[in-house]
């Protein structure tokens, strides 16, 4: 149920940040992580503190940075209609 309310606060979010402002962030998160990942490497990558630091994702609020995880998951290298931003 949390992994639920937590998926659904990250759409909303996601849908609050401005969509040029998602895909600037994650054109800058996939230069740094060298290309785009699959679903659970971004999930491992956004939970640990040295992977956050890495992709400069470390001083985004908690609401940002779970929306730019959503965006980059709905694009990530394992889905059919993978997508990196341009």
């Amino acid at each position: 149920m949390k992994k639920i309310v937590i998926a659904l606060s990250a759409l909303l979010l996601a849908n609050i940040l401005n969509a040029a402002d998602l895909g600037s962030l994650a054109k800058d998160v996939y230069a740094k992580a060298k290309g785009n990942k699959t679903e659970s490497q971004w999930n491992r990558y956004f939970k640990n503190p040295k992977w956050q630091k890495k992709l400069g994702v470390e001083g985004l609020s908690d609401g940002d940075r779970a929306a730019l995880l959503a965006y980059l998951n709905e694009r990530s290298a394992d889905k059919d209609q993978a997508t990196v931003p341009h």
